[in-house]
């Protein structure tokens, strides 16, 4: 989460960060969860995020979260 917090800062205007989120590895469901919660609290009003779940039927899918910084 600090990670992200720097990013951010460090992201210019267009600017992406791209995530995968594996929660099938020991502490991926804590990890997932903790993004989750980031992104829902995010201080940070001139970030657009996408979410993206597999298609797959498995339930412990890869997740892609794209976090753009707005141009505005």
């Amino acid at each position: 989460i600090k990670a992200l917090d720097q990013a951010v800062k460090l992201l210019k205007p267009g600017g992406i960060i791209t995530l995968i989120s594996y929660v099938v590895h020991q502490g991926g469901s804590q990890e997932a969860s903790s993004i989750q919660g980031w992104l829902k609290q995010s201080r940070y009003k001139n970030l657009v995020v996408k979410l993206k779940s597999s298609s797959s039927t498995k339930e412990n899918a890869p997740e892609l979260v794209v976090i753009i910084k707005d141009s505005a």
